[in-house]
C-alpha cells in the first residue's frame, strides 16, 4: 500500500512531537515512581528508627529497673545491719538479757575453748584463722585457695569454708588479744555478732540471678576505733606492710616448731605505733605540724590502716542513714567495687527529726563492699557491637559535692582497649564540654589521653 506524499510530510512533522510527547510522559512516570518510592522509603526508614529508638528506650528502662532493683536489695541488706547495730549499741538492749548462755561468761570465743559461747577471732591472730586450714589435709587445690575470703559467701559448698565462715572478725586500734579488751568492750562485739547470724542468712539465700553481691560486710565505731567483720580474715597476711620480719612475718598457714608466728607487738607502748603517718606509711605530720586529713593519723595504733579515716568512713558524717561511695578499684582483693554505707546515730533527746541526724556526727559507720565485676561481665555479652551495645555510667552519689567526674563503670570494649591511663577496666573521665558528651557516649574509646584523668581509686 502506497502512502500518499501528504501523509509523509504529515508523519514526518508529528513524528517528533509523539516521540517528545512519549518520552516525556514516561520521564514523568519515572520521577513520579522515583518520588513516591523514595517518599516511601524515608516514611518507612523513619518508621523503623522509630520503632527501634523505643526498643533500645525499653531496653534501657528495663536494665535500670533490673539494675536499680539489684540495689535497692544489697541497700536492704546494709540497713538491716545498720538498724541492728543501732539497737545493740543503744542502752536498751543490756548485755545480760541478749546472751543465752548460763554463765554468761565473755571468755570462751573460739573452738580453742570447751563449748565454746561465740566465735570470734582478732585480724592480727593468725591461730583462730588457720586452724580450719587443717581439714584439708594434702589437697593442694583446698590449700590454696584458703585465704580467698570470698569463697567463704558459699560455705554451704565446702566444709573447710564453712569453718571459717563460722567465725568473725575484729581489731582494736591499741592492741592484740581478746585479753586486752575491756568488759565493755568485749560485750560490744559479742552484741555485734549477733548481725552474723541474719547477715548469713541473706547472703546464702541470695537468688543465683543477682549480679550485685556482696564482698565484705563491715563497721567501725566511733568512740574507740573497734572494726567488726562478718565472716573470717586477717590482716596480718593480707597486708604486705606488716607482713615482713619487721613485724614478726612473713606470715602464712604454716606451724613454725609447732606454733604460728605472731605479730611482733601486742600493743601500742612497743613501737612507734605509724603515729603521724597515714595508711600507706607516707608521713603525713609530727608533733609540732599534726596531720590534718585526719585527727586519728595522730595516735597510735596497731595496725597501720586507721578505719575511721578512710573515705567511706568520713563521707558518711554528713549523710542521711544510707549513701554509696564512687566506684574504685579495690587492691586486695582486685577488684572494682564500690561502698555502701549507713551511718549510726543512736537515740538522742536532741534529736527530733531525720533532718537533725543528718549534721550529728556517727556513732559507728556499718559498711558493704559490692563487687562490680558482675556487672561488666553482663555488659560485655554484647554481641555486635557495631550495631548496639549497652554501657554504665556512674552519676554523682553525693549532692554536696560539685567536684565530680563520671566513671564508665562498664562497657562492652573495656577487655578489647589497652591503654596506658585504663586500669582494671574502669575509667575515670573529665567531661570538659557537651561534644566530649556526646564523643563519650557515641565512641568513648577515641576519647584522647587530655580528656581523660587517671586516677586509681582505693577504698
Amino acid at each position: 500500500m502506497k502512502i500518499s506524499e501528504e501523509k509523509k510530510r504529515l508523519f514526518k512533522v508529528l513524528l517528533p512531537y509523539v516521540i517528545e510527547l512519549m518520552l516525556g510522559s514516561l520521564f514523568i512516570a519515572i520521577m513520579m515512581i522515583y518520588y513516591y518510592q523514595f517518599s516511601l522509603k524515608n516514611q518507612l526508614k523513619g518508621f523503623l528508627l522509630q520503632r527501634y529508638y523505643e526498643y533500645l528506650a525499653f531496653i534501657s528502662f528495663s536494665e535500670k529497673i533490673f539494675l536499680t532493683l539489684q540495689y535497692q536489695k544489697i541497700t536492704m541488706l546494709n540497713q538491716k545491719m545498720g538498724i541492728l547495730t543501732k539497737q545493740m549499741m543503744s542502752d536498751t538492749q543490756n548485755f545480760e538479757d541478749l546472751v543465752a548462755w548460763d554463765d554468761k561468761v565473755r571468755e570462751r570465743y573460739s573452738i580453742g575453748y570447751n563449748k565454746p559461747n561465740f566465735l570470734i577471732q582478732s585480724s592480727l591472730e593468725l591461730q583462730d584463722f588457720c586452724k580450719s586450714r587443717l581439714l584439708c589435709g594434702n589437697d593442694q587445690v583446698c590449700l590454696n585457695k584458703y585465704t580467698v575470703f570470698p569463697l567463704q559467701f558459699n560455705y554451704m559448698n565446702d566444709q573447710v569454708q564453712y569453718e571459717k565462715a563460722q567465725y568473725s572478725t575484729y581489731q582494736y586500734p591499741l592492741s592484740v588479744g581478746w585479753q586486752n579488751l575491756t568488759t565493755s568492750q568485749k560485750e560490744y562485739v559479742i552484741k555485734m555478732d549477733l548481725n552474723r547470724i541474719f547477715i548469713q542468712t541473706l547472703v546464702i539465700n541470695s537468688s543465683p540471678e543477682d549480679v550485685i553481691l556482696p564482698s565484705l560486710i563491715y563497721s567501725v565505731k566511733e568512740q574507740d576505733g573497734i572494726f567488726y567483720q562478718i565472716f573470717s580474715m586477717n590482716f596480718l597476711t593480707l597486708f604486705p606492710q606488716i607482713n615482713n620480719q619487721d613485724y614478726g612475718g612473713p606470715f602464712k598457714c604454716d606451724l613454725v616448731n609447732g606454733k604460728y608466728q605472731q605479730y611482733k607487738y601486742t600493743n601500742v607502748n612497743q613501737f612507734s605505733g605509724f603515729q603521724y603517718q597515714d595508711a600507706f606509711g607516707v608521713p603525713c605530720g609530727n608533733a609540732t605540724n599534726q596531720c590534718t586529713e585526719c585527727s586519728y593519723y595522730n595516735q597510735k595504733r596497731i595496725f597501720p590502716f586507721e578505719w575511721r579515716c578512710r573515705p567511706w568512713y568520713l563521707n558518711s558524717k554528713d549523710q542521711f542513714f544510707v549513701s554509696f561511695g564512687q566506684p574504685y578499684i579495690n587492691l586486695n582483693p582486685t577488684t572494682v567495687g564500690q561502698t555502701i554505707t549507713f551511718k549510726v546515730v543512736l537515740p538522742n533527746e536532741n534529736i527530733k527529726s531525720i533532718q537533725e541526724e543528718y549534721s550529728y556526727k556517727q556513732d559507728a559507720v556499718v559498711a558493704t563492699d559490692i563487687d562490680l565485676n558482675p556487672i561488666l561481665d553482663r555488659y560485655k555479652q554484647n554481641e555486635n557491637v557495631n550495631i548496639e551495645y549497652s554501657y554504665l555510667i556512674s552519676t554523682n552519689p553525693s549532692s554536696n559535692s560539685t567536684q565530680y567526674s563520671p566513671l564508665v563503670i562498664a562497657h562492652p570494649l573495656m577487655n578489647l582497649v589497652s591503654k596506658p591511663y585504663m586500669m582494671l577496666n574502669l575509667l575515670t573521665l573529665k567531661i570538659e564540654n557537651k561534644s566530649s558528651i556526646n564523643l563519650l557516649i557515641r565512641h568513648p574509646f577515641q576519647m584522647t589521653p587530655q580528656q581523660f584523668t587517671q586516677i586509681v581509686l582505693i577504698k
